[in-house]
């Protein structure tokens, strides 16, 4: 399937035509496949070192966050439960 062919999918699906839902989901990972390969590398060739190291720090920032919350939640179910901490 190439682009062309999924896209014309994906505009029956939009018009409620019939088509089966495995051709949209081949349809959409097409398409998906056709940005992702792109989107990713040209952000990163626009971005300045300075920006990357900015968004690098905040998405590790984040995931220490996450880490924490998941931790604290699991440590006050257990309390609840009567297990040791």
């Amino acid at each position: 399937m190439n682009a062309s062919e999924a896209g014309e999918i994906l505009a029956k699906k939009r018009q409620n035509r019939r088509t089966r839902s495995s051709d949209v989901r081949k349809a959409a990972s097409v398409l998906a496949k056709l940005g992702a390969s792109k989107g990713g590398k040209a952000r990163a060739a626009k971005l300045s070192p300075e920006e990357r190291k900015r968004i690098a720090h905040a998405a590790a920032k984040k995931a220490g966050e996450s880490h924490h919350r998941r931790a604290a939640l699991l440590r006050k179910f257990r309390k609840a439960l009567g297990e040791g901490v």
